[in-house]
Parts: structure tokens; C-alpha cells; sequence
């Protein structure tokens, strides 16, 4: 299957290469869809700055889901000035 209990660590090292986040920056998942409202955009956004704000300057999201949807979210980002700390991937 697509999950596996086995070689978490070579998995992960491997995952966080192919997305540009370094080993240790903390990483935050994110499902997106066309309902921000639903799903917190705001509040995800909030919290990334504060932390970033906070020192967690490698704090990295990483956003699931349509281009449509992720060029939403990526604006919403851009606009806090924090266009560096989204990763997006579509949907597969």
C-alpha cells in the first residue's frame, strides 16, 4: 500500500527532499478544497505567521489538493508575506 510501517525513516527523508523541506523543519499537512471558510485557511495562515514570528522561520504547510484550490490558498500565504512556508502537490 501506499502507507507503509516499514523504513519510516528512508520514507521520510526521501519525502521532504522531493518537496525541498529539510530534515528537521517542522512540516504541517493541509488538504485543501474551494471552502476556506470550512476548512480554516485563515486560521492555518494565522498560525503559520506566529509561528514563523516566533522562530520557527523553516515551519513549512504542505497543501493537498486542485491547482485552482492551492493558487487560493498560495495567495492568501503571499499576501502575510509568507509565500516560502507553503509546498503544494496536487491531488492524486
Amino acid at each position: 500500500g501506499e502507507f507503509s510501517r516499514h523504513d519510516h525513516d528512508g520514507l521520510r527523508a526521501a519525502t521532504r527532499a522531493e518537496l525541498g523541506v529539510a530534515a528537521g523543519a517542522p512540516l504541517v499537512g493541509f488538504i485543501t478544497s474551494g471552502n476556506f471558510a470550512l476548512r480554516g485557511v485563515e486560521a492555518l495562515v494565522e498560525v503559520a505567521a506566529a509561528l514563523v514570528a516566533d522562530g520557527f522561520a523553516d515551519l513549512r504547510v504542505l497543501a493537498i489538493g486542485s491547482e485552482r484550490n492551492a493558487a487560493g490558498l498560495a495567495a492568501r500565504f503571499a499576501d502575510r508575506g509568507l509565500a516560502h512556508v507553503l509546498v503544494t502537490r496536487g491531488k492524486s
